[in-house]
């Protein structure tokens, strides 16, 4: 939520590579080219309508409309944004979020800008470029074989048990029907005989099935230091109730893995853009994986980052022999 108190926070932190303060838009030149470096690179925010050197509540007249507007216009391709606004003494203050994106190289009138270490923004060089060209290349490749995955466990999940017998079918077959009414018949007795036995084992079986249903669909745990290369290993079994994962981190270290040499950091918004959970979320699992040693930390605040740890990569490094 930004509010007052968001904004002192932020106002604390100064002007850097991801939190910038613009005191007045003028244009759609003055906005529209930092969207796009920091979509090109860890994401950011940018507020406006607050003179940071002079510490004054300026206020402004741009809107979430306007800016929308303008950077579905004047950038490509399209840059998703999150708005929030609040107003304080009379003046409007606006905060653009910025996503890390996941379609680069972002442009703006066909220039592709990234951010530096401080505010400053400037062009990418070529080598640049095709850096983020080959990691729009590496996360489509993991989004497609994600795709495929789960197109895979949906035939998968078919039952190979034919539909239940419908007795009622046999409606439209006259010369079978005595014998259906003398089977309706002889079910009817042996209902009033074992009533009480016949709904407890009814039972009993819907709650067998129910627990076997629920077996089948809780993901199998498998150790995130064992991917494809190591699924016929003998040891996979009891590497697997080791390093219990859920379906998310499996799916994060198989990104880290197919990433170039390069791109081998995932940070806790690119996991809350890829699975589609909140940061809470993000944090809890990516913290897990470290504490697993499967991750290791680097740096803090949001220029926190995940890699593969030294060991899972002397074991894939061993596998690949």
């Amino acid at each position: 939520m930004f509010d007052w108190d968001t904004l002192l926070n932020y106002i604390h932190a100064g002007n850097t590579a991801n939190n910038r303060f613009i005191t007045q838009v003028d244009s759609e030149g003055d906005l529209s080219p930092i969207i796009a470096a920091m979509a090109n690179t860890t994401g950011g925010r940018i507020i406006i309508g607050m003179d940071i050197k002079n510490l004054h509540l300026i206020g402004t007249t741009v809107n979430e409309t306007w800016v929308k507007s303008v950077v579905k216009k004047m950038c490509t391709p399209y840059i998703h944004l999150d708005i929030e606004e609040f107003v304080k003494n009379s003046k409007h203050i606006v905060c653009i979020l910025v996503a890390e994106g996941q379609r680069k190289p972002y442009h703006y009138k066909k220039e592709c800008y990234i951010t530096d270490k401080g505010p400053s923004i400037r062009v990418a060089s070529e080598d640049e470029i095709n850096d983020m060209k080959r990691e729009t290349a590496a996360l489509q490749q993991f989004l497609d074989a994600e795709s495929e995955e789960s197109a895979i466990q949906q035939v998968e999940s078919v039952s190979l048990t034919p539909p239940p017998f419908n007795h009622n079918s046999y409606s439209e077959a006259p010369e079978k029907r005595e014998d259906l009414e003398d089977f309706d018949s002889i079910t009817d007795d042996m209902m009033d005989i074992q009533t009480n036995n016949f709904f407890e084992e009814h039972h009993n079986q819907d709650s067998n099935n129910q627990t076997q249903r629920q077996v089948e669909e809780t993901p199998q745990p498998i150790a995130a230091i064992v991917i494809e290369e190591r699924e016929r290993d003998p040891k996979a079994q009891s590497d697997r109730e080791l390093f219990p994962l859920n379906t998310r981190q499996l799916k994060a270290v198989r990104f880290l893995k197919i990433g170039n040499p390069d791109m081998n950091r995932i940070q806790n918004k690119k996991y809350r853009n890829l699975y589609s959970v909140s940061h809470k979320t993000a944090h809890i699992e990516l913290v897990d994986l470290v504490g697993r040693g499967i991750l290791e930390q680097e740096g803090s605040g949001r220029s926190t980052c995940y890699r593969l740890s030294e060991a899972v990569l002397v074991v894939n490094s061993n596998t690949h022999r």
